[in-house]
């Protein structure tokens, strides 16, 4: 059973379990994990579960090695060696989300390849039919932690064999990027009207401007929530032209807010260069921003004494700290219960339809991509190329006018009736000739 310590030097939370005897050493040995001392009550919890886990694993208690212990042993291993931040950031929010709930208490002695088949299956089904409607590539990825995992279990000895042998994921259509419609737009803008107009008497009216700054924020520039989370005061950037400083023209995007095990939430730099941009600002949004900036810094340096610096956070709470992605997207959640929106729309939404109405009043695609950071058009065709409707319409008028000219071409003759002959070799006029063959 795991226990926690607070390390006296750091203030640290170490979280240790027993893990069984060393084989080679013949030794007890133990599993642990650290947390910082900002740890809450609810991230000591869950690293008493993965801590349990992975001593569960280690000392193989085929009573307590289920799928989801087995993947938490796999995930810690994974860290230890030193995973990337961005990729473990993803691995636990599939094995929270989707793996824990469908299949985590699942014995790893009874899991075998029609239980995986159904998974993903289920994976891959609309959320109306009770499935979780991911598109193939996110399944493909969950498929690859699951298939790293049991391949791990065999090579260590934990395992006969993995169940995952020969199971492939379903294809099919992906569902599309779903925006939101103009009606449920029309109700966040009115939404976030509302909130940005209240006066701040209190903390809690503090806390509320933050979330719908960043909202505004996310629906006026696509941004990701790691993007958000990540933007510091520095990221505001003002027209050099402009000696009075009234309202940020762009947003410098060069940064990623993740988790990281044992340290919390990290900066880090994206996983390509594209992401690293320049976002450019609408005039709503730019006002909404160039408020945020002045008038939080003076709040917050009434209230703890000392003045946001360049590098502090753009988006904080009362007390400077940053709002996280999981804030962030906890909040938006709130939002859309108060602000009257379907039930389906999540954090992501906005970007979606950020993306979806640029390129339905006809925005260039590539434009679109530079501005959401994609690092190749493809993935911006991919996800929204059914949303441009106007590219047909182009397609039509230009085939009826090439049709025409073909036509007119047809009525006017085979040729010119007179073709002159060269004087000297007596054949007819090459120029010409060319023109009957193209006629």
């Amino acid at each position: 059973m795991a226990y926690v310590t607070t390390d006296r030097r750091t203030g640290n939370y170490l979280v240790r379990a027993y893990a069984g005897i060393r084989p080679d050493t013949g030794r007890p040995f133990s599993v642990s994990e650290t947390l910082p001392a900002a740890a809450t009550e609810a991230e000591i919890d869950e690293a008493l579960r993965r801590v349990d886990a992975r001593a569960a694993v280690t000392k193989g208690d085929a009573a307590l090695m289920t799928v989801g212990t087995l993947l938490d042993w796999h995930l810690g291993n994974m860290e230890d060696d030193g995973a990337s931040p961005t990729t473990m950031s993803a691995y636990r929010s599939y094995q929270r989300r989707h793996v824990a709930p469908r299949i985590g208490s699942v014995p790893v002695e009874s899991a075998d390849a029609a239980l995986f088949s159904r998974f993903y299956r289920e994976l891959r089904r609309d959320r109306e039919a009770g499935g979780a409607g991911l598109a193939v590539a996110t399944v493909e990825k969950i498929h690859a932690m699951l298939s790293g995992c049991f391949v791990k279990a065999v090579s260590d000895g934990l395992l006969k064999g993995s169940p995952l042998a020969g199971v492939k994921v379903p294809r099919g259509k992906s569902p599309e990027a779903r925006p939101l419609l103009p009606a449920d737009l029309g109700r966040l803008v009115a939404w976030l009207d509302a909130e940005l107009a209240r006066p701040i008497l209190d903390e809690d009216d503090f806390e509320a401007w933050a979330l719908a700054t960043i909202i505004a924020t996310a629906h006026g520039t696509g941004l990701r929530r790691g993007e958000l989370s990540a933007l510091r005061r520095m990221s505001l950037r003002f027209d050099p032209d402009d000696e009075d400083h009234d309202a940020p023209r762009v947003l410098r995007v060069s940064e990623n807010v993740v988790w990281k095990r044992g340290a919390g939430w990290v900066y880090k730099d994206p996983k390509s260069a594209t992401s690293k941009r320049n976002v450019s600002l609408g005039a709503s949004v730019a006002d909404v921003l160039a408020e945020w900036d002045v008038t939080s810094a003076d709040l917050i340096d009434r209230a703890t004494g000392a003045l946001p610096g360049d590098m502090s956070p753009l988006f904080c709470h009362f007390d400077g700290s940053m709002w996280t992605p999981t804030e962030i997207a906890e909040g938006f959640k709130d939002v859309c219960r108060a602000a009257g929106l379907p039930p389906w729309v999540h954090l992501h939404t906005l970007r979606h339809t950020h993306a979806t109405y640029l390129l339905e009043h006809g925005e260039n695609v590539r434009t679109v991509q530079e501005r959401l950071g994609h690092s190749d058009v493809r993935t911006t065709l991919g996800t929204y190329g059914h949303v441009m409707p106007g590219r047909d319409a182009e397609a039509a008028r230009a085939y009826e006018e090439a049709a025409r000219i073909v036509a007119q071409r047809s009525r006017s003759g085979h040729g010119p009736r007179y073709a002159p002959k060269c004087p000297l070799s007596g054949k007819t006029c090459a120029r010409f000739e060319r023109r009957k063959l193209e006629m």
